[in-house]
């Protein structure tokens, strides 16, 4: 039995377009396929930016509001005074408004807003990626047994204002009430 090639049919004629069709693409095949996947791209970076910016921005604002609700949930289930503030070395507050450096949460056992030596830090959160701000007119905030805020000798929370490079409109705000409950709403009226 004699094996022919499948571009030679039975009659012994040659068949052009099997011979050349098992070769693969064709040249327009290949730049119609690049070309098609450049338009897709194009399209497809940009959105993915924006959706990688917004994506960082939430992850954030949810970091701090957990760092709040964390701070709250131990005071109360300690019956102690825990307190939020900025921190840039993980064990000890700085008297600043800029939060973006980082913050703890530590136990504040003389209530005076400091962590003292007998003061046990919870838990600590890194600074926020570079471009982002967090800022807030308060350097600390403090929760009692009850659960309430406390800002220095008032009663009253605050709103921290978180951004990133693209201004106010898709900023966040962060609502502390004097109850201690938290809000995150889109848009900020400023960002530092």
């Amino acid at each position: 039995m004699c094996i022919t090639p499948r571009y030679i049919s039975r009659t012994g004629k040659v068949n052009r377009y099997d011979m050349y069709r098992k070769y693969g693409f064709t040249l327009i095949e290949l730049l119609v396929t690049i070309s098609i996947a450049g338009i897709l791209l194009a399209i497809a970076v940009p959105n993915f930016q924006t959706f990688m910016l917004n994506s960082r921005i939430t992850t954030q604002a949810n970091e701090f509001l957990t760092a709040l609700n964390y701070a709250r949930s131990e005071a109360v289930k300690r019956g102690v005074t825990v307190t939020v503030c900025p921190s840039s070395s993980g064990s000890a507050c700085i008297a600043s408004t800029d939060w973006a450096q980082g913050w703890i949460v530590f136990i504040d056992s003389d209530s005076n807003g400091l962590v003292a030596a007998t003061s046990d830090v919870l838990r600590i959160w890194p600074a926020l990626r570079a471009g982002s701000t967090l800022n807030a007119g308060i350097t600390r905030t403090t929760f009692n047994s009850s659960g309430f805020a406390r800002v220095g000798a008032n009663n009253y929370g605050d709103t921290f204002r978180l951004c990133d490079s693209r201004g106010t409109a898709l900023g966040r705000e962060i609502e502390l009430t004097n109850s201690g409950r938290t809000n995150i709403s889109i848009g900020t009226t400023s960002c530092p």
